[in-house]
């Protein structure tokens, strides 16, 4: 879904900023989308690599018009076996992950709130 929604993206002739934690699938998209669009590793639960966009979406653009967050976990496991890892995990990723990376665009990367 992310994927494709970054082709429909740079079709339209959006600059587009494409992050993602897996090198292999990371480097497929440098290689389909060339200077189309700019992919860089980033973990959306490691906050150093969630603020070390910032200089990235400056210098590429300026200011995030549209974020789009497309990152989630699931670990499918029986209730009773849960952890308090797991859960941690996956809330890690899934809720903190989400929040952390639209506060810093709304904080240091120039996107303001919009309504319609």
């Amino acid at each position: 879904m992310g994927l494709e929604t970054a082709r429909l993206l740079v079709a339209g002739s959006a600059k587009v900023l494409l992050t993602g934690r897996n090198e292999v699938n990371l480097e497929a998209a440098r290689q389909e989308f060339g200077s189309k669009a700019h992919v860089v590793r980033s973990d959306a639960t490691i906050m150093a690599d969630i603020d070390a966009l910032k200089p990235i979406v400056e210098e590429k653009s300026g200011k995030v018009e549209l974020l789009f967050i497309h990152v989630g976990t699931a670990l499918f496991e029986p209730f009773e076996q849960v952890t308090e890892e797991s859960y941690a995990r996956q809330f890690q990723v899934n809720t903190k992950g989400h929040f952390s990376r639209c506060n810093a665009c709304f904080l240091h990367c120039g996107m303001e709130m919009q309504s319609s």
